[in-house]
């Protein structure tokens, strides 16, 4: 199993794309660079902070295309989990192992979760697969 423990603990914060501080998309951004050599987009410029959320949701929906729909039980490590709050898909984690998440959250560090557990299973709006 991989060891996700270097990110354990970094600071929520908004807009964050370094280890200074993350926002959900920042820590993903981080983690596909450092353990695939991927640059993600950071969309740094689609949203002005992690609170802004009709904007996050608009840029969730924009490049959603981008990714590729995985089965519930078929996900792999760093396949991505989004989460609808308020209504609008504008979080994510990343699955580490089948039921297991690392994410970062407003007034949350970086952390390992269940996203199945009661408090997220239910807001699941789907998992995805980085497809390029």
């Amino acid at each position: 199993m991989l060891d996700f423990s270097p990110y354990i603990g970094i600071e929520f914060k908004s807009c964050g794309r370094d280890r200074s501080g993350l926002d959900c998309w920042g820590l993903l951004c981080l983690i596909y660079k450092e353990r695939l050599g991927i640059s993600l987009p950071s969309y740094i410029d689609e949203y002005t902070d992690a609170y802004s959320y009709r904007k996050i949701s608009d840029a969730v929906n924009t490049h959603l295309p981008e990714w590729i729909p995985i089965k519930a039980g078929s996900e792999k490590v760093f396949d991505v989990v989004i989460f609808k709050l308020r209504g609008l898909p504008i979080h994510l984690g990343m699955v580490i192992k089948p039921g297991q998440m690392i994410h970062v959250f407003s007034r949350l560090n970086t952390c390992i979760e269940r996203y199945n557990s009661p408090l997220w299973a239910k807001r699941i709006r789907g998992i995805y697969r980085y497809g390029k």
